[in-house]
């Protein structure tokens, strides 16, 4: 029976992206880095605060997650800058036509609420996919455009931060460690050798802040997280570049309570998937031969038969989505003995 791998669990890269932008210091760093300074010069980017609201709807999940913010400009207007992140690391169809349906939400809302009048929106979309992103208006995607059409469609613009773009020196500038490691992180998350030569030096940026010690294992925490999430690294390779950080005793003794944390989501991921399938198939076999040799028979050695083939399946789903784990971990996490496992793999990688 054929399992599709599990997905990293809960989107590591929006829940980075979420824990570093709803700090409007944050915010403001990158604002003030990426925005036009035309834009730049009307803003008080010390009024920046974080809103509870999202507007990212069932049509465009699939591609953004967002952080909603508001700002006062210097004439005391507000204006929402949502950031959003495009989380599927690939170019879609007809980005302005989406920032104008997020924009619509937003404005219906407020329109909606009595007493309040729609104000500007600056989206903020935030990329680190590989393909090319050629940032156009929306006329340029409308077949038969002429000029004179102008006045009547609207542009779908948005402030455009390609995190492949921006140079690695640039992102060391930033004052806020959490910041430049964060986007260090997500900028080379696919590159493996570049994390395994640059861990130490990307865990040092968070060390660095001047914050209190608290604070800086939550953010060394998120970060690991991050690293548990999109599984480049081995975790032994990253427990290395842990002891050499400052704060290792802590937070090697967070990474281990990750590791576990991991361990038992992808178990859950394997067996919710994989004993469904082995308890629906089992009922379908044991019917079919309950028809010839008596029903509650027959269902019963069936579901025994694909219980049993799901248990195999659930281990090799395990070695190959835990190859860090060990077949004394694999053996306690599916309470199965450790020979059984030791078999299972062997006839895997054989």
């Amino acid at each position: 029976m054929n399992h599709e791998t599990p997905n990293p669990p809960d989107k590591p890269n929006d829940k980075l992206f979420k824990a570093v932008f709803k700090r409007p210091g944050l915010a403001r760093e990158l604002l003030s880095a990426q925005a036009p300074e035309a834009l730049l010069a009307i803003l008080d980017l010390d009024t920046l605060s974080v809103t509870d609201s999202s507007f990212v709807d069932e049509q465009l999940s699939e591609d953004f997650a967002d952080v909603v913010l508001t700002c006062r400009t210097k004439g005391n207007a507000e204006v929402l800058i949502p950031f959003i992140l495009e989380h599927k690391s690939y170019k879609p169809p007809y980005p302005p036509f989406q920032i104008m349906h997020y924009q619509d939400r937003v404005w219906s809302g407020q329109i909606r609420e009595k007493g309040q009048s729609p104000t500007p929106i600056v989206p903020v979309l935030f990329y680190h996919g590989e393909e090319a992103w050629q940032v156009r208006s929306w006329s340029s995607y409308l077949n038969g455009w002429e000029e004179v059409f102008q006045l009547f469609t609207p542009p779908g613009g948005y402030i455009f931060i390609d995190l492949s773009e921006v140079p690695d020196d640039e992102i060391r500038h930033f004052r806020s460690g959490f910041l430049r490691g964060a986007l260090m992180l997500m900028k080379h998350r696919l590159e493996r050798e570049f994390l395994l030569e640059n861990l130490s030096v990307i865990i040092n940026f968070v060390e660095s802040d001047e914050i209190d010690e608290d604070s800086k294992i939550e953010n060394l925490t998120l970060m690991l997280r991050y690293l548990q999430g999109i599984r480049v690294v081995k975790w032994e390779e990253i427990m290395e570049q842990l002891k050499q950080s400052t704060l290792s005793n802590k937070v090697l003794t967070v990474w281990d309570e990750i590791k576990i944390e991991t361990y038992q989501e992808v178990y859950q991921e394997v067996y919710q998937g994989a004993y469904k399938d082995g308890i629906e198939d089992g009922m379908e076999k044991g019917m079919e031969k309950g028809m010839e040799k008596g029903m509650e028979k027959g269902m019963e050695k069936g579901m025994e038969k694909g219980m049993e083939l799901e248990t195999r399946s659930i281990i090799s789903s395990l070695i190959q989505n835990l190859p860090d784990a060990s077949d004394e971990t694999i053996a306690n996490l599916t309470a199965k003995p450790v020979e059984l496992v030791a078999k299972v793999r062997r006839e895997l990688y054989q």
